[in-house]
């Protein structure tokens, strides 16, 4: 099949362009700034008009739209780059699948809940509290207001190896444990903690056998960044006690986050063969394939 992955030089569309190129696919990966390792590389900047003409001259007969402005706090400060990148050029993407018959799968993010209760199943009722996830969730809008065949993959808090341009906390943890620093881990901030090459795996298999409706795509695990901080430490046998337990008020982040973004993975454990990976089985992972 003829593949377009949009964000193919990030932390999930890398994966996905690798996996599907070595599966036979032609695989289109996007990008603004940085070249993708695998595929043929596409100039697309999502901050600027002509993303639709641009995907339907390319004629995929799949989307995987993964490109994203995902750093929270920037969405906050520049409110109209987000909703344009995450908002608008998805709605041109989605209506340019549905004139060519492209099939879309869009990753969305946990984000789009207020995170009061956490664990949330796909048919919860969102309710965002940042610009990142309002500018997400104006995306699925637009994506089911297309009428293009589409599937929606919600994840949480990605982690994994990647270029130095595409931090995560799991890095983050790592770095600062190994050269002996200091970890300030929220412990009152939960999540599904999802490590991008089991992500990587949900998006191909749920593109290629074309599955629509909206999915959960997460780590099995709900864990707080205290918890997954210290699960790190004690998987990688690096000395936890520079991790500091803390308050997330105390870091005065730009953007508010959901206190428990946790979602709920059963739908896709049921329907895929690439299941959500718990949280032990995924750092594992994680640690037997770092570069």
């Amino acid at each position: 099949m003829r593949i377009l992955v949009t964000g193919g030089s990030g932390l999930v569309g890398a994966e996905i362009c690798v996996r599907a190129t070595a599966r036979g696919h032609e695989v289109l990966a996007g990008f603004m700034s940085n070249a993708p390792p695998k595929g043929k590389p596409i100039h697309l900047d999502l901050s600027k008009p002509g993303v639709a003409e641009r995907v339907r001259s390319l004629n995929p007969d799949l989307i995987i739209h993964a490109g994203a402005l995902i750093d929270n706090d920037r969405c906050e400060t520049e409110p109209e780059l987000s909703e344009r990148v995450n908002g608008i050029a998805t709605g041109e993407i989605a209506q340019a699948a549905r004139s060519i018959g492209a099939h879309l799968n869009y990753v969305s993010t946990s984000y789009v809940f207020d995170g009061q209760s956490g664990n949330y199943a796909e048919d919860a009722q969102p309710n965002p509290i940042s610009q990142y996830g309002r500018s997400k969730l104006m995306g699925e809008r637009l994506v089911r207001e297309s009428g293009c065949r589409y599937c929606i993959a919600r994840t949480s808090v990605i982690y994994g190896w990647g270029r130095n341009a595409r931090p995560n906390y799991a890095l983050y943890v790592l770095q600062a444990l190994e050269a002996r620093g200091k970890v300030r881990a929220p412990e009152d901030l939960y999540s599904s903690p999802t490590l991008n090459t089991n992500l990587a795996e949900m998006l191909l298999e749920l593109s290629t056998r074309q599955i629509t409706g909206i999915f959960h795509t997460a780590g099995a695990t709900r864990a707080s960044r205290l918890e997954f901080a210290s699960a790190l430490a004690n998987m990688f046998d690096l000395d936890s006690t520079g991790i500091i337990a803390v308050n997330s008020r105390s870091l005065n982040l730009k953007a508010t986050r959901p206190l428990d973004s946790s979602v709920d993975v059963s739908k896709a454990t049921r329907t895929l063969n690439s299941k959500p990976m718990v949280l032990p089985e995924a750092l594992q992972s994680f640690r037997d394939t770092r570069p």
